[in-house]
């Protein structure tokens, strides 16, 4: 991975990738240098503000969900039809017990598409741990249909 960087010093995708592998391997520090270094790289790279929006969630800390959030936003801000923004920041939203604003980003994410299974999945859970067991059963049911036609072949 150093060759590779040293040949390509200013390619932000490239350090993108970087830090996701680190990330995948948990070295969370080497992944936030170089996904930050990346956004350096590329103004407004919202998929790398989306990861290291995860690897911030991955500390596992207040901190580091107050710095999650603040990139989901960002992203957000950058892109507001994101689908993977909207679902990420609810997932972190819901973590941290913030549960009627995790049901809205994920409902966001409806919005911009019926089809987002990811987030009816997700929707479905907050509903759950709300005590919203119908509009629970209806989202599960949606994102199921969804997969079926995935299951018919």
């Amino acid at each position: 991975s150093a060759l590779a960087v040293s040949d390509s010093p200013d390619n932000a995708l490239l350090y993108h990738t970087l830090g996701l592998c680190y990330h995948r391997n948990n070295q969370l520090k080497e992944a936030l240098k170089s996904l930050s270094h990346a956004m350096t790289l590329k103004e407004h790279f919202i998929q790398a503000y989306i990861s290291r929006g995860n690897v911030y969630m991955s500390l596992n800390s207040e901190q580091g969900y107050k710095l999650s959030k603040r990139d989901y936003c960002r992203a957000l801000h950058y892109d507001p039809t994101n689908l993977t923004a909207h679902v990420n920041l609810g997932i972190a939203l819901q973590s941290y017990g913030k549960m009627n604003e995790g049901w809205k980003q994920f409902t966001s994410a409806i919005k911009i598409d019926p089809n987002c299974h990811l987030a009816l999945e997700a929707r479905s859970i907050v509903n759950l741990q709300m005590g919203h067991l119908f509009g629970a059963f209806c989202d599960i049911n949606s994102a199921v249909k969804l997969h079926l036609p995935h299951y018919a072949h």
